[in-house]
């Protein structure tokens, strides 16, 4: 027959009785509270008081210390999670091999991670029957799925976005359309500055199905200024006027001169490009208004033509009036 140790049979026994009196303890409360109701339902409230009163006092004096023992524990886990999240913090803002993006990431799971667990303990300690909490949460978080749907995509997205990095903090992007800098990516959304100083607050799961376009990722940036000039005029004359306007700009890459091509030959107007390169896309902006109004002074003050729309009417030669007879 197996020996069994008596202090393992003592400890095993004194752990079964306290979740036991905790247990009974919460019923015997749960019973005194529904005695008081019946009894306040029945009119007699000096009984019901007096009932829930004593309950109360017998749950206190059972519980109390448990409870305030969790109370404790609860503190002292909350301030190392707070000094463990406060070094984390500090440790990723000075390393140089995490990017901003993946610091944001690190430091939500760390959350998502932690204050469940300081929860799960102080339950434990309280002699919380976690398993079937578990499976009530497990059910409930099935519902909160379902409901939860578009923030559980968003999310997924987020962690993509960090993960896969089409763009980062500071990039400058094109999105649906609108132009800005990239200055939040979270779990849910991503927050981009336009030009106009306003706050773009995109939905992660947008960010990663729709067309994006990021002008920070590769090095120089190209911006294209479009003009056009008459069919009288010389494309070679104009060509030479606006590369003029490129010396000693230092927005531009020394390492890529600037270039102006026949883009195509319109109905009214030679249609041609120019070609510039950037040292840093933060210039983009600024250069495509600087450009595009120098480029028309220049070539006002050459005499080179800029046609612009409009419609000649030719009138023919009036047929003389037939003679009379």
């Amino acid at each position: 027959m197996k020996q069994v140790a008596p202090d393992s049979v003592a400890v095993d026994t004194l752990a079964s009785t306290g979740t036991a009196d905790s247990t009974g303890s919460f019923a015997q409360l749960d019973d005194d509270i529904t005695e008081a109701s019946d009894l306040l339902l029945s009119g007699e409230l000096g009984e019901s008081t007096s009932v829930l009163y004593e309950g109360l006092i017998g749950f206190a004096t059972t519980q109390g210390p448990r409870i305030f023992g969790a109370f404790l524990l609860s503190i002292g886990l909350y301030g190392l999670y707070r000094a463990a999240f406060w070094l984390l913090r500090r440790g990723l803002r000075r390393s140089q091999f995490v990017r901003p993006g993946l610091e944001t990431l690190a430091l939500q799971g760390f959350r998502l991670v932690g204050l469940p667990l300081i929860a799960i303990t102080v339950l434990g300690h309280l002699n919380v029957n976690l398993a079937g909490l578990g499976l009530g949460l497990g059910l409930a978080g099935v519902a909160v799925g379902f409901a939860a749907r578009d923030t559980l995509e968003n999310i997924i997205s987020g962690v993509t976005i960090l993960l896969d990095q089409p763009f980062r903090i500071g990039d400058k992007i094109i999105t649906q359309g609108i132009y800005g800098t990239v200055t939040e990516i979270t779990l849910r959304s991503t927050r981009i500055r336009t030009p106009n100083n306003e706050v773009l607050v995109m939905p992660n799961v947008h960010m990663v199905n729709n067309q994006l376009i990021n002008h920070t990722m590769v090095s120089p940036l190209r911006v294209d200024i479009p003009f056009s000039i008459a069919y009288e005029e010389h494309p070679n004359e104009a060509r030479k006027i606006v590369l003029r306007l490129t010396r000693n700009d230092k927005r531009l890459h020394p390492d890529h001169p600037s270039q102006v091509k026949v883009l195509t030959l319109n109905e009214s107007s030679i249609d041609l490009l120019l070609w510039l390169f950037l040292i840093s896309s933060d210039h983009e902006r600024a250069v495509q208004y600087d450009y595009a109004e120098w480029i028309r002074e220049a070539l006002r003050q050459a005499d080179i033509e800029i046609p612009f729309p409009h419609v000649q009417v030719k009138l023919d030669k009036p047929l003389s009036a037939a003679p009379p007879k």
